[in-house]
């Protein structure tokens, strides 16, 4: 309401006030800008990811013309980071509900006649209740190849430019790299799953 207050006065006086008991004069107009407090990486770290996952289900409906009200089944490949994601409180419900999903779980063995998708590095697997069309995957899977070849060339070569390594932050240098760690990565999952479709 502070934020807004300058462009909507009168709307958001009002919903100040209904949100809570407020003193006499405790307005918003002369509410205090909150201060910068510590915040958590983690949390905003495992919502980036839940947007992700949401995103590309979403996506996966679209391609495969598949109804959003229509339950679905995800699987998440077993490890570190997926098993203390899904454990985070409200991450499993709030997936289930912004991707409508009747089954949300992990699993070692990558599940036959899904369609693949990367989460971060790790491997999600939708069960459509669809036949999957073998040569559109493939093509879809071809595009994010190509996507990030392209992505890890340009990487690549600004790591190799010398005035880039010497002048940049140290910082902005170690992004750069984990940037290149993860898009290839990311690269050699969907060569793998390409490969598995044959």
């Amino acid at each position: 309401m502070t934020i807004l207050h300058p462009f909507m006065p009168f709307v958001t006086e009002e919903i100040w006030h209904q949100l809570k008991q407020r003193a006499e004069g405790e307005d918003c107009v002369v509410s205090v800008w909150p201060s910068v407090n510590e915040y958590d990486k983690l949390l905003i770290a495992d919502v980036d990811l839940l947007k992700l996952v949401t995103t590309s289900v979403r996506e996966i409906r679209n391609n495969h013309q598949i109804k959003m009200k229509e339950e679905l089944t995800l699987y998440l490949q077993q490890s570190l980071l997926t098993s203390q994601w899904l454990h985070r409180k409200g991450i499993k419900e709030a997936l289930s509900k912004t991707s409508v999903l009747n089954e949300v779980s992990l699993t070692e063995e990558e599940i036959p006649n899904t369609v693949t998708f990367l989460g971060g590095n790790d491997k999600f697997y939708l069960v459509i209740n669809t036949t999957i069309n073998v040569e559109e995957e493939k093509g879809r899977l071809v595009k994010e190849i190509e996507y990030y070849q392209k992505f890890i060339s340009s990487v690549e070569n600004k790591l190799s430019n010398e005035k880039f390594a010497n002048s940049a932050p140290a910082d902005i240098v170690n992004k750069e790299r984990q940037k290149l760690a993860d898009g290839q990565t990311k690269l050699k999952g969907l060569m793998e799953a390409l490969t598995k479709l044959g």
